[in-house]
């Protein structure tokens, strides 16, 4: 049993909810010489810039009509900001520099004050599951030596646990009903769990529909939460769980987009098709979304395979020069990657020269990236093998950034792109090569 997994919960870091009511938010720093001040904003498990506002020589700001209220963070930078609450209320903070968050109150608002209490049920929950969880580890090992005796233990655990969620429901209820229609109300109702859940009434209605969830981690910790209580860690039922729950969102809907977006951060540690695929849709069906731009370069990126789009590599050539792969966009492309002390990179070599002296002079170039450490290697290589055509390093051999993103596990390795950029053939060697490029250009 593993007691990590029963007790799976999610301590509520972000959230904001629309509303029509148009709130300001001014504030006061002492000694800044800060030009400008910034507001985030929370989508699912991404944060973006909401606004910006200057700051004038007084230390003094404005946030005028911010129409969503909710949970943001305030300041000159994302990981030094303060949460705050804008609810229907204007907020007026002040502070001072140094200890921007030390210094930091905020006046007279009931959001706010709300707030605190809720995050402190919250605190008071998750501390109480940690000592439990630190009883369940001190017996884990009984489990094969005195199975009878372990089982007791964690049924009494799990008795224990029980109590606790009930108990906070309960004061996210009382929370609730003595602040109805306050934004920390609904965060505090969306985090009440029902006794007698399960999979197929896990998510609401309000979840699966309601826009003012999707603007901080309630929806996209619950999604988390399914997926690690009802769904099986196996490629079949992970995909037939997805594809289930995508149809009960809207399309469109910001609900389905912080659906992706989350099933897209839970599955990231995973290389699969299903990942891969999670990530297309996401892709196909919200093109501009700022919030993708801002999530998809976080996470694990999949190799290039044939039919994407051979991803953008800058790098300096032989004489210092900075060159990018999408500068030869219109022409077919071999990217070459190889090694001056790597025996089958070299032994391949010939056969690449005479595929470049066949086909160079109807489109086709060849764009090679090394995995040397040393330039005077490198150099003497490309002059040995008679490599006439571009030709980049970093001069880092494995750690290279690129290979972040191709992901090359073994040399010689090569993609093959054609004119619109997308890649056509992968590791095509001798042959397999020249046949790929007659079809592309033809020979005559």
């Amino acid at each position: 049993m593993n007691l990590v997994k029963s007790f799976s919960f999610y301590f509520l870091t972000v959230a904001a909810i629309s509303t029509s009511y148009a709130s300001s938010l001014k504030g006061a720093i002492k000694n800044s010489s800060a030009k400008k001040i910034y507001l985030y904003e929370f989508f699912g498990d991404v944060l973006v810039i909401f606004d910006s506002t200057n700051v004038n020589k007084s230390g003094n700001f404005l946030f005028d009509k911010i129409n969503s209220r909710g949970l943001y963070k305030l300041g000159f930078n994302s990981d030094s900001a303060v949460i705050i609450v804008v609810g229907n209320e204007d907020i007026e903070i002040t502070t001072q520099m140094p200890g921007f968050v030390k210094n930091f109150k905020i006046r007279s608002s009931e959001e706010n004050t709300l707030f605190k209490e809720y995050l402190a049920i919250s605190g008071t929950f998750a501390n109480k599951v940690t000592l439990l969880q630190k009883q369940f580890d001190q017996v884990s090992g009984m489990a094969e030596t005195n199975p009878d005796e372990y089982n007791k233990i964690v049924n009494s655990l799990r008795q224990t646990y029980d109590t606790l969620i009930k108990s906070r429901n309960k004061n996210y209820l009382n929370l609730q009903a003595k602040n109805p229609g306050s934004f920390t109300a609904k965060v505090a109702a969306s985090y009440v769990s029902p006794d007698t859940v399960k999979a197929g009434n896990f998510f609401t209605k309000a979840d699966l529909t309601d826009p003012e969830l999707t603007k901080g981690d309630m929806l996209s910790n619950k999604i988390k939460t399914y997926f690690q209580l009802y769904v099986q860690p196996q490629e079949q039922a992970l995909a037939s769980a997805v594809n289930d729950l995508l149809l009960k969102m809207p399309y469109g809907s910001p609900n389905r987009e912080v659906t992706l977006m989350s099933m897209l951060v839970l599955f990231n540690q995973f290389t699969s098709p299903l990942n891969k695929q999670i990530k297309t849709q996401y892709k196909s069906e919200y093109p501009n979304s700022k919030y993708a731009k801002a999530l998809l370069p976080q996470l694990k990126q999949d190799a290039p395979d044939v039919g994407d789009e051979a991803p953008n590599i800058v790098m300096k050539d032989t004489l210092g020069k900075t060159v990018s792969l999408d500068s030869f966009r219109g022409r077919v492309v071999l990217i070459d990657f190889w090694a001056s002390w790597c025996g089958p990179c070299r032994m391949e070599n010939p056969n690449v020269v005479r595929a470049y002296k066949k086909y160079k002079d109807k489109g086709f170039t060849i764009y090679s990236v090394s995995l040397d450490n040393s330039k005077d290697k490198w150099l003497s290589a490309i002059k040995k093998d008679q490599l006439t055509w571009t030709h980049v390093s970093d001069l880092k051999g494995w750690e290279t950034s690129i290979n972040k993103v191709y992901q090359i596990t073994g040399i010689p390795a090569t993609f093959l792109v054609g004119k619109d950029g997308k890649i056509v053939g992968k590791n095509l060697r001798g042959p397999a090569l020249d046949e790929m490029l007659e079809k592309l250009l033809g020979t005559n």
